[in-house]
């Protein structure tokens, strides 16, 4: 591993460095790896996961399918059972894997050390620990988005053949992972034309039509392996597409609002908590950092820049949900780009300063305790991340296991999934306050309920119903936003 490292890197420190990197990227993703499943993730083991190869080949089934890391999940599950951890090593696999490959892109940029410092903070970052120990397709998109953009600059700077077939793979792979990967892989193509046109201008006409062989193979050769994996699901991916951009029951308060790019930033910026006070700061940073960036690795960085209005723009005029998800691919631009302004900022006040002569301080060491100061703020978040599961319907099972058990216990809307298709404990579902009458057998009726906003907007009868007439006994809050599990009572008549 040293060996390979020290033969990309180039140096000792920088192999050491970054093997240091990936060894506590790591060690922070196997801490509570077997919290409780949330929603997405029972979804993908039951709808997908759980189905025979022969249909699940053939089988789209919904957005949650995340089709490359399904199957290596299949694989996994197979030889390890169906334990969170096992579900969701694929996607600690990634993760990891995605520290590494951010340094190995962004030290293109001539900034080694930032390089470095960005890959540290992704490795402690709250967000990529989350989406690390995520039994979803997110750190692959990541790592193979990443690598494609490695590979593109890499084609484009250096002319070799070789690194357009990298960049296939690399297409492909975060193709099959996750859909959302055509939004920077059309942000690629957007800025190869730009590049193209470049190359026309300054070059001859046979010149340009040799550089043209390298995109067709990259992109076509990609596109290929994707409609051949795609073929037999196609007619479910269509049908899955217009259901979500045109489901009627997306209109309502709470859930309409999942559409809109305010509601996207408004929840990126809650999910820092009080942290969120310092995102004015790192916007500063970010800003500076796109610019050096720009200067000197601009096939790395414009294809961000266009990606990002891209996707809300597209996601909007289809009318489909915006998620801050979506936008997890380039958290390692970010990253850079905010280690990078903050090292022009520490060289400036270095040296406006005179801190080296005055006292004995220089830019290197400002770097290291803004880096080290980065890092920190990860911490209390991180802290967070371990001691709550993403969603505790585990908790919610445990006390109506305990204090329910003389009484008949039913499910509201998405709770049924865990507790019926999961668990397999087929409790009755409510959904109409019609429903929620207590059987001649029992003292009183229990109601489970997971996303109040998802059931407030889908059930609004037997929601008002259950705030006016059923007590509610406990409310297990996770770390992901709105997903509550809420447990009510009936009351003694």
């Amino acid at each position: 591993m040293q060996f390979f490292l020290l033969k990309i890197a180039g140096s000792t420190w920088e192999s050491r460095a970054i093997a240091a990197v990936i060894g506590l990227a790591l060690v922070a993703r196997l801490i509570n790896l077997n919290a409780g499943l949330w929603y997405d993730e029972i979804l993908t083991l039951t709808q997908s996961v759980r189905l025979p190869p022969a249909t699940l080949i053939e089988t789209y089934g919904s957005l949650n399918n995340h089709v490359l890391y399904t199957w290596l999940a299949k694989a996994f599950v197979a030889l390890g059972g169906e334990q969170a951890w096992v579900l969701r090593t694929p996607a600690v696999i990634f993760g990891v894997a995605s520290v590494g490959a951010a340094w190995l892109a962004f030290r293109e940029t001539g900034f080694r050390w930032a390089a470095i410092a960005a890959a540290a903070l992704l490795a402690v970052s709250y967000h990529h620990v989350w989406f690390s120990q995520n039994a979803r397709g997110y750190t692959g998109l990541l790592l193979f988005t990443t690598l494609a953009g490695w590979a593109l600059h890499r084609a484009v700077t250096t002319s070799e053949r070789r690194y357009w077939f990298y960049y296939a793979a690399f297409f492909a792979s975060a193709m099959l992972v996750h859909l959302s990967a055509a939004f920077l892989l059309l942000a690629h193509g957007l800025t190869l034309l730009i590049h193209g046109a470049i190359v026309a201008r300054k070059r001859a006409q046979t010149s340009f039509w040799g550089w043209l062989a390298g995109p067709l193979i990259g992109f076509g050769l990609g596109a290929l392996v994707v409609l051949v994996v795609f073929a037999p699901m196609i007619g479910g991916m269509v049908s899955e597409f217009s259901d979500v951009a045109g489901s009627p029951g997306e209109t309502a308060k709470g859930v309409a609002e999942w559409k809109s790019p305010v509601w996207t930033m408004i929840e990126t910026v809650k999910s820092f908590g009080v942290l969120g006070l310092v995102m004015p700061i790192a916007a500063v940073f970010s800003c500076i950092g796109i610019w050096r960036m720009l200067r000197s690795a601009p096939w790395i960085a414009a294809p961000y820049l266009i990606q990002i209005p891209l996707t809300f723009v597209i996601l909007t005029i289809l009318s489909m949900r915006v998620w801050p998800r979506y936008f997890f691919i380039d958290i390692a631009f970010v990253m850079t780009a905010v280690v990078l302004g903050a090292f022009a900022f520490a060289d400036f006040v270095a040296h406006r300063l005179k801190l080296k002569e005055r006292l004995g301080v220089d830019a290197t060491a400002l770097k290291i305790a803004g880096v080290a100061v980065m890092a920190a703020i990860s911490i209390p978040l991180l802290v967070r991340n371990y001691e709550r599961p993403k969603q505790d319907f585990d908790g919610a099972l445990a006390l109506l296991q305990a204090q329910a058990a003389a009484d008949e216990v039913t499910t509201l809307g998405l709770a049924s999934l865990y507790f019926n298709d999961y668990r397999d404990l087929r409790w009755r579902m409510i959904t109409t306050e019609k429903d929620l009458t207590v059987s001649a057998d029992a003292r009183r009726l229990w109601v489970v309920a997971a996303f109040p906003a998802h059931a407030e907007a889908h059930f609004p009868d037997a929601t008002s119903m259950l705030r006016s007439e059923f007590d509610e006994v406990a409310r297990f809050e996770g770390t992901l936003s709105g997903g509550d599990i809420v447990v009510y009572r009936s009351r003694e008549q």
